[in-house]
């Protein structure tokens, strides 16, 4: 019969430990992809989503109805912002330089 010192049989069970714990670990990831690829499947088949159709309802009913329906920019914005763009240039290829 073979003996185990006990010094030995610790690192051992760790080691099975660890393997364990990793192959749950993959278990579980495994059926998170599972899930979500049938949540996929089902999203993809389905010509309504139930949830959306909730979630809109709900949506509306909390939103105001002043909604902005364009956003454009301001010749003041136009012109900080291009100035900004042509001072980081500058910084750029003068650090670039040196």
């Amino acid at each position: 019969m073979l003996q185990v010192h006990s010094d030995v049989a610790a690192p051992m069970e760790e080691n099975e430990s660890r393997r364990l714990d990793w192959q749950q670990q993959m278990e579980r990831r495994r059926e998170g992809d599972d899930r979500m690829m049938r949540r996929r499947r089902r999203r993809r088949e389905m010509l309504v989503d139930p949830m959306e159709h909730e979630l809109s309802d709900i949506i509306e009913d909390e939103v105001d109805h002043d909604v902005i329906g364009q956003v454009s920019s301001s010749p003041e914005w136009t012109i900080w912002r291009d100035n900004l763009a042509s001072q980081m240039f500058n910084e750029w290829r003068g650090n670039r330089s040196t």
